[in-house]
């Protein structure tokens, strides 16, 4: 079923959005004035705690509503195994 991959990547994008933001934060939160290694000791820049936040509720309400269309999929599936069985 369609359902199942597009909520299984739906899923994924989701995981990779909130641990970007978590990154961003937890490297801000360390030394903010400390050089990061990753960006040839170049300043880091400034995170926006609140708009963080926004970002990583956004990524669990993504995920929550594409685990319920994944369980949802896997019910009506299930449903036709029983049915044809």
């Amino acid at each position: 079923m369609q359902a199942i991959g597009i909520s299984l990547s739906g899923i994924q994008s989701s995981l990779a959005r909130f641990d970007a933001s978590a990154a961003r934060v937890a490297n801000a939160s360390v030394n903010p004035s400390a050089p990061d290694p990753a960006l040839s000791n170049s300043p880091r820049q400034n995170v926006d705690i609140a708009s963080e936040m926004i970002e990583q509720l956004t990524a669990k309400l993504t995920y929550d509503a594409n685990l319920s269309v994944l369980k949802s999929a896997d019910e009506m599936q299930q449903s036709l195994i029983r049915r044809w069985a």
